[in-house]
């Protein structure tokens, strides 16, 4: 979460990469995928599309048939096509990952094809496709607990995850200790503000609004306001998306 810290060194690391892209596209690529991230992670979602689609542009030059390298990188295409709105496009692309990651691994358990069912669940969610989200969903998170055990951050976005979709889906009483368990995970991981446990704090309080447990939300989506303020400048969409839900 160290965002000031973080670009100068990505930013150096891409113009050595662009200096010699030449003789190594491949890990140029490499470089425009983790800026293009970088850029998302901001806000800045034209910027990381644009990077994000010279990336993939530059690996399906190189490479040939299914690789894990051009999966990733349509997945992050697709999660950036979400936040601009284009969310048909979002769906396909998306399902095209998760098609490459199952022939790459099979049912894993691997961590890339947990993310990209994760992924493609919370499209469908926000397309109001509840049951083919929950049921990806939940095989994410089983993947990922599988590869990682209970405590760690990848299961604990899994869980946030799946109980954003559950609660959606009008099951919300089942998405509290979900994400419960995700931000107590989070917090042993973090020590101090963080935006992955503002993020499940923001979850908790929708989920505690859904079943009537008010006042707890409000502390809760409180708290997380107060901690992206920290993390972030006031006209970040995180910001504004959290103060909208406590005015909400």
């Amino acid at each position: 979460g160290e965002y000031d810290a973080a670009g100068p060194l990505l930013d150096s690391a891409l113009a050595v990469r662009r200096r010699t892209g030449a003789s190594d596209a491949v890990a140029l690529a490499e470089g425009l995928v983790e800026r293009g991230a970088f850029a998302y992670d901001l806000g800045e979602y034209e910027q990381a599309l644009e990077l994000q689609q010279e990336a993939l542009d530059r690996y399906r030059s190189e490479i040939e048939g299914d690789d894990q390298r051009v999966a990733d990188a349509v997945d992050w295409i697709a999660t950036t096509l979400v936040d601009l709105g284009r969310m048909e496009e979002a769906e396909a692309l998306s399902r095209e990952s998760v098609a490459v990651n199952r022939r790459l691994h099979g049912d894993g358990p691997d961590e890339a094809l947990a993310v990209a069912l994760v992924n493609l669940a919370d499209i469908l969610r926000d397309r109001g496709a509840y049951d083919e989200a929950r049921e990806l969903g939940e095989e994410g998170l089983a993947i990922m607990r599988a590869v990682h055990g209970d405590v760690h951050l990848e299961v604990a976005w899994a869980l946030n995850q799946l109980a954003s979709t559950l609660s959606r889906g009008g099951s919300a009483e089942l998405a509290v200790p979900l994400v419960e368990e995700g931000l107590a995970a989070r917090r042993e991981i973090f020590d101090g503000p963080h935006v992955e446990v503002a993020a499940s704090l923001g979850n908790l309080a929708n989920v505690l609004r859904s079943v009537g447990r008010v006042d707890e939300a409000e502390a809760a989506r409180r708290e997380a306001v107060a901690m992206l303020r920290e993390i972030f400048p006031d006209d970040h969409p995180y910001v504004a998306a959290s103060v909208f839900s406590l005015g909400d």
